[in-house]
């Protein structure tokens, strides 16, 4: 293997409640109910898109902005101070950065937001890029981010390893040959099985992989 690639949210740090409340509460301030439908959707998706889609599902008199911005203040406070990482998470990225691998976070995550947890926690320098799906258009459901990946590394799939807990990014990325490794979350608890059986490697935390 030449490269590894992490997800963040749900995978590198804690924070699935934050973005299931986040939306739990948006959409319980107006009144409306948050669907699954709604929340498995808007996982795939930037901000930005999530905001868009949020207007137009339940015909919203707020803008997509102003709706993008209640999100980014949420996020932000958020992440500089209360996220936190999952268990031996960061350590096995610079584990992997100190043994050569080039190193990527991919992420369904405005870098507006997330910059400053990576400097809260100085993960910038362990990663050779981010790459976000706000600065290509497309979603982690679509194999295309993950081909985007491999080709900037210029490192074939099947020599990159992909650690997420979201099950369409990791069908994503197995569809254009990358090996899998799902890492548990309890908000894909109830598919966990599944996941498992689905993607080349399962872990309940990083303290159970062995970084090589």
């Amino acid at each position: 293997m030449k490269a590894v690639v992490f997800d963040l949210d749900g995978t590198l740090i804690d924070s699935m409640d934050m973005w299931e409340n986040l939306q739990k509460t948006f959409v319980e301030d107006k009144n409306l109910i948050l669907t699954d439908e709604v929340s498995q959707t808007m996982a795939t998706m930037s901000l930005n898109l999530s905001s868009a889609y949020l207007k137009e599902y339940y015909n919203l008199k707020d803008s997509a902005q102003d709706i993008y911005n209640y999100f980014k203040k949420i996020i932000i406070n958020y992440y500089i101070n209360e996220a936190k990482p999952k268990e031996d998470a960061f350590e096995t990225v610079e584990a992997y950065n100190d043994l050569g691998y080039d190193v990527v976070l991919g992420t369904a995550t405005n870098y507006e937001f997330i910059e400053p947890l990576l400097d809260r926690f100085d993960l910038k320098r362990h990663f050779k890029f981010v790459q976000t799906v706000h600065s290509i258009k497309t979603n982690k459901d679509n194999s295309k981010f993950f081909k985007l990946i491999s080709d900037k590394l210029e490192v074939v799939p099947d020599k990159i390893f992909l650690f997420d807990d979201a099950r369409f990014a990791l069908n994503a990325a197995k569809d254009i040959g990358i090996k899998t490794v799902a890492v548990y979350d309890k908000y894909s608890e109830k598919f966990w099985n599944e996941i498992k059986t689905e993607n080349d490697y399962a872990i309940k935390t990083f303290k159970d992989w062995d970084v090589k």
